[in-house]
């Protein structure tokens, strides 16, 4: 995926990284709170906070 990042006929996926940091970090809490890793009252916080 890191050649994703480094097109340089589509600069603007570098600007995609931070976006996609947090969606897999959710999908990867999601996953483990599904296989009984972690239970309803732990939180996973977003390490930023973006304005669309």
């Amino acid at each position: 995926m890191s050649n994703w990042f480094c097109d340089t006929e589509h600069p603007e996926n570098e600007a995609k990284r931070p976006f996609l940091k947090e969606i897999f970090k959710v999908a990867r809490m999601e996953e483990r709170y599904k296989t009984g890793e972690i239970g309803k009252l732990d939180l996973s916080w977003t390490e930023r906070h973006f304005s669309l």
